[in-house]
């Protein structure tokens, strides 16, 4: 009987607590409230236009449209400067970020060994061109003999022989000079181009081998940004073509040319890569975030004057006037703007309509 008892209160309770919340929800949802009649006209507030007051109508204007593309700066002229012999790194006095010129020395390598074949083939040279005034004599001395008869024609033709042996002795130990001094100079790594050092790859005491990079450095007055745009909107891009960059970090916008349309699409992104290139101002690197903005189609939008909106907290509202004449009257509406345009307009998105009038600030509608 107890147990009975217990789940019936039990049972009850939660029956009171269920209507109890069912009640506070529908009260809080205004269900027991009175409703207003929507027959009815709801009160704005209406004031005089006052004297003096500029009215302008809204207006339907054309403005382009254009779609963004993300994009990375990247230099135009970079180089890697490698070894191009086997060596142990003597000085190298640049960091990253040091600027150098062109032809500057960056780095040199341990040349002793270069400069003893450079001497080597110096000396077969000197012996080359000896041997070749000596046979050279010994061939002016058989012609004179065989013209007096002292020589045989066969004598002269060997003296001949020796002379051409000679000559392209001389000859080949010339471009062995000049190999060697050509593998000298390479002990001496300049720069390429003016430009800015952005890494170091090695340090001092390091054996550089063939091929292995020491620096990298980049051109700063040549720089790019290098997008990666959508194949529908590559189409309408050409080289040559001028659009808007902008360096968001540097709040920088301006002009570029399209220089290049890397004509392979992204097969995941199904995207090109378009290299713009303009004006390259003190502070862009490489690396840093950027965007093009492609023009598209114009379309009609509704404007007004940016002095016709006023701002009260987190939302817009702008007075709109019944007529242009004296005795017009004004109602305040809310608005939702949009993006600012050229000539001191403000796009409209929602709250008016072609061809009403609207009032510029002034004192009173401002208060």
């Amino acid at each position: 009987m107890k147990r009975t008892v217990a789940i019936v209160t039990r049972s009850l309770v939660a029956i009171g607590f269920t209507v109890a919340v069912a009640l506070l929800l529908l009260w809080l949802a205004g269900f027991f409230q009175s409703k207003i009649d929507a027959s009815r006209p709801v009160a704005v507030e209406r004031r005089l236009v006052p004297d003096g007051a500029e009215i302008v109508p809204v207006q339907l204007v054309r403005v382009p449209r254009t779609e963004s593309a993300v994009g990375t700066v990247e230099a135009d002229r970079q180089a890697t400067i490698a070894s191009r012999i086997l060596s142990r790194v003597i000085t190298l006095d640049v960091e990253a970020g040091t600027r150098v010129k062109s032809g500057q020395i960056l780095a040199t390598l341990d040349d002793s060994d270069l400069r003893q074949r450079l001497e080597q083939a110096q000396a077969v040279l000197d012996a080359s061109r000896a041997t070749f005034d000596q046979v050279s004599e010994e061939l002016a001395r058989a012609e004179r003999s065989a013209q007096q008869g002292a020589a045989s024609e066969l004598e002269v033709i060997r003296a001949r022989n020796a002379v051409r042996a000679a000559d392209a002795n001389v000859k080949r130990a010339e471009r062995s000079v000049a190999e060697a001094e050509t593998v000298l100079e390479y002990a001496v790594i300049r720069a390429p181009f003016d430009g800015v050092v952005i890494e170091r790859r090695a340090q001092v005491g390091d054996t550089a081998t063939p091929g292995m990079p020491l620096l990298t450095m980049y051109d700063p007055a040549r720089m790019q940004l290098v997008a990666s745009v959508r194949e529908s909107l590559t189409v309408r891009l050409n080289v040559g073509d001028l659009v808007k960059a902008e360096i968001e970090s540097l709040d920088l916008v301006c002009q570029a040319e399209v220089t290049e349309i890397v004509p392979e699409a992204s097969a995941r992104a199904r995207a090109f890569r378009v290299k713009v290139s303009g004006p390259c101002p003190p502070g862009v690197y490489p690396g840093m975030f950027g965007r093009i903005s492609i023009p598209l189609e114009e379309s009609s939008v509704l404007a007004v004057p940016a002095a016709a909106i006023r701002r009260v907290g987190q939302l817009d509202f702008t007075d709109v006037a019944s007529a242009s004449g004296s005795g017009a009257m004004l109602a305040r509406r809310s608005v939702q703007v949009g993006r600012v345009l050229d000539g001191g307009l403000v796009e409209i998105l929602s709250g008016l309509r072609e061809g009403e009038l609207v009032v510029l600030s002034h004192s009173e509608s401002a208060s």
